[in-house]
């Protein structure tokens, strides 16, 4: 049999317009009021376990601030706090791990976002209380707003799943979905990642996307294939 070796490339863009919302319908109204200066917030903690979506939100700020033609600027790219106007987007990915020298600098950019007209948003893996942090960046942290990205529901991947097939133009069985939830990873990012695989190897081999198909596809990307 011909291997066939394919690297799972990463679904679609992400955006605010393709989160899959969830059981977070507040956390995303609050986020895009921020973003569009709508109420006087502009500083948001949000937090989450891993594959929950804070990955998703943070890459989706930067799609906005790109369409909108936003200076938007990652913390942990920042040279200097000192080259800060006051006026950015500033967005901080795990702080949670951030080292000590690094919490000053964190401590003196929020101080400067604050005292002018940009905003914060930060993301880690426990509420701010639990951060392993100095006691003056927990506070900053818990200043603003602080929600909790929750995980979806199955129902909710498997509509995401059905919904990502529909709009490639193939038919996702119940079958299979359950088989790959059984036998693959559960965050959506990596579910989605697959079906994107799975519908370039159905296409390249002219077969339909079932369990067989799926079984065949997974052993290729594990290595087990002849």
């Amino acid at each position: 049999m011909r291997q066939l070796t394919f690297e799972l490339k990463a679904p679609p863009k992400p955006t605010f317009d393709n989160f899959i919302t969830g059981r977070n319908q507040e956390l995303l109204g609050s986020l895009m009021a921020m973003l569009r200066g709508e109420g006087k917030e502009r500083f948001m903690y949000v937090w989450g376990e891993s594959g929950a979506g804070k990955t998703h939100l943070a890459q989706s700020f930067l799609s906005f601030c790109e369409e909108h033609k936003k200076v938007c600027l990652n913390f942990d790219r920042l040279d200097s706090v000192n080259d800060l106007r006051g006026d950015e987007f500033v967005f901080a990915e795990n702080v949670d791990g951030l080292l000590a020298e690094t919490q000053i600098k964190f401590f003196n950019a929020y101080n400067t976002i604050r005292e002018g007209s940009g905003l914060v948003i930060a993301f880690g893996s426990v509420p701010p209380h639990a951060l392993n942090l100095r006691a003056d960046v927990v506070t900053r942290l818990g200043w603003g707003l602080v929600y909790q990205v929750k995980p979806l529901e199955e129902v909710d991947k498997i509509q995401a799943m059905q919904d990502f097939a529909h709009d490639k133009g193939f038919l996702l069985a119940r079958e299979v979905i359950s088989y790959v939830l059984s036998h693959y990873r559960r965050d959506l990012f990596s579910l989605l990642s697959l079906l994107e695989g799975l519908d370039r190897y159905s296409l390249e081999v002219k077969r339909k996307v079932t369990v067989p198909l799926v079984r065949e596809f997974l052993d290729l990307l594990d290595g087990r294939a002849d």
